[in-house]
């Protein structure tokens, strides 16, 4: 009987949204008002979270208006293209996504791109002219939009060319952030896909957070391969690099280690690094 109460209570509680975010609602605070259209959203209440995304959008919130056009999306296309206007209008780029997702053919085929596909790919061009900076003393960070889902277009679409020369655009932008971060990871898995290990194992090694699984993948698939592919990178690294470069000189000592674990997962998938390391530290 308590236990049924106790969970009774806990559904009440999480039906209802936060007190104070009403209170700050009502008194105009746009924050409140998007945690709102957010909690009546994960509800799958929409009509609560369209009055509340409504009135933070009348407030020219963009956010607001993508996240309206995300509830219509499945409900009614137009509306939907109509609000992520209305959030690139004020600036939320990242509408150009939601908006070309809307419309993507999402099948995996070789050659000419479909109506469907050429239609979103011609938005995401669209955001690729706009570039959001952040210009903080003396950092300057740029962050770029639409190439990411052109790569991705590409790449599922097989035309692996247009994905490198997609690529080779997003670089020349000064894009340092997540996005080309994601981007590699992408071309990675295409080059792995497609027989191109060195090529795919460089584009891991060369982001600042090499993807494990991605990096494992490819020992696996070249093990003969791999280890000395590993090695020659980051000799390349160090190269290109006007000067001796501390960090990339340990990743090279320290290598040694990763490419041992990594090429014994590859024939024992029970030896972890854990256990790789009790067998090779000193006593």
């Amino acid at each position: 009987m308590i236990c049924s109460i106790f969970i009774y209570l806990i559904k009440i509680t999480m039906s209802a949204p936060n007190p104070n975010d009403l209170v700050q609602a009502k008194k105009g605070d746009v924050n409140a008002m998007m945690k709102l259209g957010g909690f009546y959203n994960e509800q799958k209440d929409k009509i609560g979270a369209i009055l509340w995304y409504t009135k933070a959008y009348e407030l020219k919130n963009g956010s607001a208006a993508a996240y309206l056009g995300l509830i219509y999306r499945d409900i009614h296309q137009v509306v939907a293209e109509e609000w992520f206007r209305k959030a690139i209008e004020l600036e939320y780029y990242r509408a150009y996504s939601y908006l070309g997702q809307m419309y993507e053919d999402k099948e995996t085929y070789h050659g000419e791109l479909s109506a469907k596909d050429k239609r979103a790919l011609a938005i995401y061009e669209e955001g690729t002219k706009h570039v959001w900076r952040n210009i903080r003393g003396s950092l300057n960070t740029v962050f770029t939009f639409g190439y990411n889902e052109i790569i991705a277009l590409y790449i599922r679409t097989k035309n692996y060319s247009k994905a490198e020369e997609t690529f080779e655009r997003l670089k020349a932008t000064g894009d340092l952030s997540i996005n080309i971060c994601s981007t590699r990871k992408q071309l990675a898995d295409m080059y792995c896909e497609i027989g191109q290990g060195r090529k795919a194992l460089e584009m891991h090694i060369r982001n600042n957070w090499p993807m494990e699984d991605g990096v494992t993948k490819i020992y696996k698939k070249y093990p003969n391969e791999a280890a000395m592919w590993h090695v020659e990178i980051l000799n390349i690294l160090l190269e290109e690099s006007e000067k001796v470069n501390t960090d990339l000189k340990v990743k090279l000592k320290e290598s040694e280690n990763i490419i041992a674990d990594l090429q014994l997962k590859v024939s024992h998938p029970l030896i972890t690094a854990e256990t790789f390391e009790d067998y090779v530290s000193v006593g």
